[in-house]
């Protein structure tokens, strides 16, 4: 491969370009960080404190006798996920991009809803009905791609279609369909949730042009730094994780050790702390109220 000989012109103009936009990246981050750096130790603390308090409720249900458990098994994964997601989503806060732990506070709330769901079924039925829609679902993406490889796939499908008939919509509640998160939301009681702050999440999921809009700093693109909007997810994901783990030991049936209890308390303190630590006007005045409104139960 012959390598392009650029005129000298074309290189300064390259490193200048790139010397602005690393003065532009670096002097947003430092003025995010001075000012959110309180806010995101609370988030880390509360975060590593909900793993400890979920290992060890873990480990407190190995204990009981073994029993097939769709239920704990399902919510267990998506417990799972919603931390993982968290701990992700403190990386990007540190070099100054709010718009990805948005995203991330959006599954975050879409996991909870589903566990929600999941649990309100004693018999474990949606929790099977969830991990056969999930079966379902990749086995139609990657049937090409399999070559047949994996008949045990297809025959566990096949069964499952045989028992629950329709997979293409997991959620059966009271012999309706819930297909939409929107339609969940509102049965487990969190229409305003969805209404007040899941659309807001999604718009930067989706690429909708005035959610983009959002997360440039100065009316133009630095690229790489995103700082408004740090307040949705430095806030929201430490409640809708509180409230996940809430429901996941409750709803399980799950005696939880005291040492979880104990984690499970500091991380609230966490929240009132990260929620005391969030700069002065960080957070438009209609947004304030909303998000009051979503922590107001796990706050208590």
């Amino acid at each position: 491969m012959v390598a392009a000989n650029f005129d000298s012109a074309i290189v300064r103009q390259a490193d200048d370009k790139r010397r602005s936009l690393y003065t532009g990246r670096h002097n947003i981050l430092n003025e995010v960080l001075q000012a959110w750096m309180p806010a995101f130790e609370k988030y880390d603390e509360l975060v590593v404190n909900l793993q400890a308090a979920t290992s060890l409720t873990m480990d407190a249900r190995a204990d009981q006798p073994p029993a097939e458990a769709p239920n704990y098994a399902i919510t267990s994964e998506l417990m799972s996920k919603m931390l993982r997601t968290a701990a992700g989503a403190r990386g990007n806060f540190l070099i100054g991009d709010a718009e990805t732990p948005t995203i991330a506070a959006r599954v975050i709330l879409e996991s909870l809803i589903d566990m929600k769901v999941i649990l309100t079924d004693g018999t474990g039925e949606l929790a099977k009905r969830f991990f056969y829609y999930s079966l379902y679902d990749l086995l139609n993406r990657t049937d090409g791609d399999l070559g047949g490889k994996r008949p045990d796939l297809q025959k566990a499908l096949a069964m499952a279609e045989q028992t629950h008939t329709d997979l293409s919509a997991w959620a059966f509640i009271g012999g309706k369909k819930y297909k939409s998160v929107a339609s969940r939301a509102e049965k487990m009681g969190m229409k305003d949730d969805y209404d007040g702050l899941y659309r807001k999440l999604s718009n930067t999921v989706h690429s909708s042009l005035m959610g983009m809009r959002e997360f440039e700093p100065h009316g133009h693109y630095i690229l790489g730094s995103t700082a408004q909007l740090m307040h949705r997810p430095v806030v929201l994901i430490p409640s809708y994780l509180i409230q996940a783990f809430d429901e996941y030991r409750r709803s399980n049936k799950i005696t939880v050790p005291n040492e979880a209890y104990y984690l499970r308390h500091f991380a609230v303190k966490n929240l009132r702390e990260i929620m005391s630590s969030i700069p002065e006007g960080c957070v438009p005045e209609n947004e304030l109220e909303v998000l009051k409104g979503a922590i107001h139960g796990t706050l208590g």
